[in-house]
């Protein structure tokens, strides 16, 4: 199973800064990561970049540097303290993208050592980048006698990158170029291969999350994974888009997965059956995905995908609507579509998170699991025009977040008038010393 290392972009490119900041001699710098057991493979999260000062080398020079056991000895006391895995990186002046002979007999020597004094706990790793800014990385466990390959280097930014390590052996993806050849003309043949490898999972599988599950699959997206509590109900078939009469008592997620397997059969979908804010187990698949797609009613699982969010160094594409109505007549209606990127900006800083209104919700959800409007328990008015809107716009910034297609010209948020039938972009401040931010990032 591949193993990846996941680090939010601005962390790369501090990194990419201290490796590459002189050609001549060989830098290096410390990366400390929350190591994850997923469904897929090993992944580490970077927590946090760290330059090697030097004092605290003994020497550096265009062919090595050597860490005094003192600079060593601070690091792991870090990684102790902390909980987190070691990676140890340092650039190769030059072209020279694969381990050295000098890098496999240090490692011997080092690893090991390392591994017993932080108790066998976690996992360490080292990477390396050449003066061309290829990468290659890899691990060692608790135990172990040799290392494991790192397979990929995800970039959380935008936009999003895979970059494949000199070891990455994988098989390229293949494409249906007949199929999409008017978005290949858009995307181009590699985008194309990046939004089929790319996992989504949608949390809200009703009126918004069934539109953005079959546009994905129209698109080719291929990995899926649906959350959803609810059953489809008679009221619901109005703006359930692909659900009819026969599908009433089912499970939306199943209902969901069913179109998009009609749409593209070769797509991969979990599903769960549950509230992401009742931690149902939901993390130990959302953590293989790349982006969120929120698609829920509520504040408590917008909270809870945010928390999920940042731990995870996964964006999330939150798509709200809503409608107030007095008898026929339309007060206000509209939606908002915010892109949370960890190592920016969360929902919580952006203020998209109200705590009162978590607090009725909970309040609520004792009684019955009515729809919310306010935090309140009544039905909201819905329509399927609306919601379509809004998640149209929703899935464009995704096609640029994982393809860059649009040179990344879309507004992190952007919020529909329907009334006046205007699409804008508030300016909502951001608060700069956000503790959920700081706190929750690549924490798992």
């Amino acid at each position: 199973m591949p193993s990846r290392i996941r680090i939010v972009q601005s962390d790369f490119e501090n990194l990419k800064r201290e490796l590459l900041s002189n050609s001549l001699v060989e830098q290096g710098a410390a990366l400390f990561a929350k190591h994850c057991n997923s469904n897929t493979g090993d992944i580490f999260l970077v927590k946090e970049v760290q330059p090697i000062p030097d004092e605290d080398l003994t020497y550096k020079n265009a062919v090595g540097r050597k860490l005094k056991a003192s600079g060593l000895i601070k690091l792991v006391q870090k990684a102790l303290e902390e909980d987190l895995s070691l990676i140890m990186a340092h650039s190769h002046p030059g072209s020279l993208s694969s381990f050295s002979k000098t890098d496999d007999q240090n490692e011997n020597e080092m690893m090991p050592r390392l591994l017993m004094m932080t108790d066998n706990k976690f996992p360490h790793g080292t990477f390396i980048m050449d003066s061309n800014g290829r990468v290659n990385a890899r691990f060692w466990e608790p135990y172990s006698k040799s290392p494991k390959a790192i397979d990929w280097v995800n970039i959380v930014g935008r936009p999003m990158k895979n970059l494949p390590t000199s070891s990455n052996n994988s098989f390229q993806k293949k494409v249906n170029t007949e199929l999409f050849d008017r978005q290949v003309k858009m995307f181009g043949l590699e985008g194309q291969k990046v939004l089929a490898k790319t996992k989504v999972t949608i949390i809200g599988a009703g009126g918004t999350g069934s539109v953005a599950g079959i546009q994905l699959a129209y698109l080719g997206v291929e990995n899926f994974l649906l959350i959803d509590d609810d059953i489809v109900e008679h009221s619901n078939l109005n703006r359930l888009l692909g659900a009819t009469k026969n599908d009433i008592g089912r499970e939306k997620v199943e209902v969901l997965a069913d179109n998009i397997n009609c749409i593209n059969s070769r797509a991969k979908i979990e599903k769960e059956v549950g509230k992401i804010s009742e931690k149902n187990g939901s993390s130990k698949h959302i953590i293989d995905s790349h982006v969120i797609f929120l698609c829920s009613d509520n504040m408590l699982s917008r909270a809870s995908a945010n928390d999920l969010s940042l731990r995870f160094l996964i964006p999330i594409i939150d798509v709200g609507v809503g409608i107030q109505a007095d008898e026929g007549k339309v007060i206000t209606a509209g939606g908002s579509i915010y892109l949370s990127m960890p190592g920016e900006f969360c929902l919580q800083c952006l203020n998209r998170i109200n705590p009162e209104t978590i607090d009725r919700e909970k309040m609520v959800a004792e009684e019955d699991n009515a729809c919310y409007v306010f935090g309140e328990r009544i039905a909201s008015p819905a329509v399927i025009s609306l919601n379509s809107t809004m998640v149209s716009q929703a899935v464009n910034m995704f096609i640029d977040l994982v393809t860059n297609c649009l040179g990344n010209r879309t507004d992190q948020i952007k919020c529909f008038d329907m009334i006046r039938g205007n699409m804008y972009t508030p300016r909502l401040p951001k608060n700069q010393n956000c503790r959920f931010c700081n706190k929750l990032k690549g924490i798992g």
